[in-house]
């Protein structure tokens, strides 16, 4: 049985990764702060997909938790074949105003329980000698942030940290995509208390069925949709303080909810 594990599997990109998996054979453990969403996935894929899912209630925002979640998972003597680190939080405004509580969740979900999940899984691939390894980040990870930079400085470091990993595996059979979509369809704008963006809007199931495409290929990055390719390809030719002045006003258009 193969089986592959997506954090932050409740909803928006995340479940369409768990049913992208599922479609093509994988068994599950997902994982989310909110059970009832989990469990109503499980049974769903279970009962169209015909494999088995293991859903795990965790709060990725305390990394102890990502630690947890490992052993949990060790004690189900189950191989992860494929790690998928796409839970994450964004937060919209100026950094001098914002919660530096909600900024500190932010980092341990984005950075530090990535880290830890893949620190221990890898290992186990490494035992095993094969292994995929998907980190969602973002297209804001090619650019400075402005009014969210705490979001796209941890994204950056996702990116980075993925490049850096997939070449200190060059020559095994495993394998780290990051998947960097641009605007999802999905909750994030709303509780990073952000309108939701009106142009270039992608569907989770779209950048779900791209990220798995990419993994099986083994690409280092995969950038969804032809417009955020370009978008990101100009922040090679651009100087970086024009890039974060257009970021900045492009940004100020995702006022705060009231």
């Amino acid at each position: 049985m193969k089986w592959a594990l997506v954090s932050g599997a409740g909803s928006g990109i995340g479940k369409a990764l768990s049913e992208v998996l599922a479609q093509n054979g994988f068994s599950l453990v997902i994982t989310a702060r909110n059970l009832k969403r989990l469990e109503d996935l499980a049974s769903e894929l279970e009962e169209k997909y015909g494999v088995k899912v293991i859903p795990f209630s965790f709060d990725l925002a305390d990394h102890a938790n990502a630690d947890l979640l490992y052993e949990r998972v060790k004690k189900l003597e189950i191989r992860i074949d494929i790690l998928v680190n796409n839970a994450g939080i964004g937060d919209y405004g100026y950094f001098v105003d914002s919660d530096i509580d909600k900024l500190s969740r932010l980092i341990e979900i984005n950075i530090q329980s990535l880290i830890r999940l893949t620190y221990h899984f890898l290992k186990d691939m490494r035992q095993n000698n094969f292994g995929r390894i998907v980190n969602v980040a973002s297209i804001g990870a090619f650019f400075a942030g402005p009014l969210m930079s705490v979001y796209y400085a941890s994204k950056a470091f996702v990116l980075s940290f993925s490049e850096g990993l997939a070449q200190e595996l060059e020559g095994t059979d495993i394998k780290v995509t990051c998947l960097c979509p641009g605007p999802t369809n999905t909750d994030f704008f709303t509780k990073a208390n952000a309108k939701a963006a009106k142009f270039n809007m992608s569907e989770p199931l779209f950048v779900a069925k791209k990220g798995y495409q990419a993994m099986k290929k083994g690409k280092r990055i995969e950038v969804v949709g032809v417009l955020n390719k370009v978008i990101v390809f100009s922040a090679r030719l651009l100087p970086r303080r024009l890039l974060t002045k257009a970021v900045y006003l492009v940004q100020g258009h995702l006022k705060e909810r009231v």
